[in-house]
């Protein structure tokens, strides 16, 4: 059912803007995950749940969306909480592109910033390997064998940062953070660049991780 849906949603090849979630997106069809919510298949349903659930007990106030892609998180976030700020990191520019329209969609540009950045452990330009059928596979970090089974057929040049050199978090201290962490095997190098505003801050943090890092990750967490 779900992949006959599919099939319909993707047959158009022009983004266009719908209503889901609560919210209004523009989506392209000829992207697997846009494809998904054209369709209106749950996606990551249980982890937003629980994510959302975590947020609000703690009462964070402020959103690192690290990975932030088209801005399901940056978007049923703020929607959800209308005193956050965002702070969203997307270096994929045509990804970023609908991430800002997004954005703008709900009215958040007010509260939302959008930096055109990887976050890492190092700063300077790095080559990320993107595969045009999902802008959710872009990564810094491919593996051997993620490479072999992707069709990694195109990258960009993008600036990488620590987030912990950024003026967004330098002044950051004593605060109730959400923090979202989806970048495709790189999260061990991004969590190193953000030790400091980690030290500093409380509040809730989501990772997704492989399990090649996970043991890294939950360490340096």
């Amino acid at each position: 059912w779900w992949s006959l849906r599919k099939r319909v949603a993707g047959l158009g090849r022009r983004p266009r803007v719908v209503a889901r979630l609560g919210a209004q997106w523009e989506l392209d069809p000829r992207d697997w995950l846009d494809r998904r919510m054209l369709a209106g298949q749950p996606f990551e349903a249980a982890q937003r749940a629980r994510f959302a659930e975590r947020v609000e007990a703690a009462g964070a106030d402020l959103l690192f969306d690290i990975g932030a892609n088209f801005g399901l998180y940056s978007v049923t976030l703020g929607l959800a909480r209308p005193g956050m700020r965002i702070e969203a990191f997307e270096p994929v520019g045509r990804t970023r592109a609908k991430l800002v329209r997004n954005l703008g969609l709900n009215g958040l540009e007010g509260r939302a910033r959008v930096h055109a950045l990887a976050l890492s452990d190092r700063g300077g330009d790095a080559e990320i390997a993107i595969d045009p059928r999902s802008s959710g596979l872009s990564t810094l970090s491919a593996s051997d064998a993620e490479a072999a089974r992707r069709d990694f057929s195109a990258s960009e040049t993008v600036r990488v940062a620590r987030l912990d050199d950024l003026d967004c978090a330098c002044g950051v201290e004593g605060r109730v953070l959400a923090i979202k962490i989806d970048v495709e095997g790189h999260e061990t190098a991004t969590l190193a660049g953000m030790a400091g505003l980690l030290a500093r801050n409380r509040g809730v943090a989501m990772v997704e991780t492989r399990a090649r890092n996970l043991d890294a990750v939950v360490l340096t967490a």
